[in-house]
């Protein structure tokens, strides 16, 4: 559920009956979704982004020791036999964004996850106030709890409700 997207598609209608939750992500409300989002992207996605990055630099460097593009060759330096490549300073933080941020697209099967916008129908109050009841049963499911922390995050009954449920 991208914060910047308007999505015509309810997103009570992604969500799907499953026996265990791999991780449920509580927030708060009165935080801006642009928080939660960088916190839930940088969650799920920080290490695999490191490893692309790390695996693409070694990529880079294997072409270069190979000749395989143009490498910077400073004579006035120690090491000045070693040829370097200068690709890989250039687009290795391009190439970790892309990751962090691009991972989410790809056709890749992910974590189940518990989010109450799309576990938690918004409209029907009758559908919804079954859903809260059952609060407790999506806890004892869950493997996981990731909690988007802020300042206010223990100050609100309903996290500090989940916090203790888990």
């Amino acid at each position: 559920l991208d914060p910047s997207v308007e999505h015509d598609v309810d997103p009570y209608d992604l969500s799907y009956n499953t026996d265990t939750i791999d991780h449920f992500i509580s927030h708060n409300w009165a935080v801006g979704r642009w928080r939660k989002y960088l916190c839930l992207i940088t969650y799920f996605n920080f290490w695999p982004a490191v490893y692309i990055t790390m695996l693409y630099c070694a990529l880079l460097s294997c072409l270069a020791l190979t000749n395989f593009y143009p490498v910077l060759n400073p004579k006035d330096q120690v090491w000045h036999e070693y040829p370097r490549g200068f690709l890989c300073g250039v687009t290795a933080v391009p190439v970790f964004c892309l990751a962090l941020f691009g991972l989410r697209e790809l056709p890749v099967k992910g974590p189940t996850v518990f989010l109450d916008r799309a576990c938690i129908h918004q409209e029907d109050s009758e559908l919804q106030q079954r859903s809260i009841e059952k609060l407790g049963a999506f806890l004892c499911h869950s493997d996981m709890m990731v909690i988007c922390y802020t300042d206010i995050y223990l100050t609100r009954l309903w996290t500090v409700y989940e916090v203790a449920s888990f």
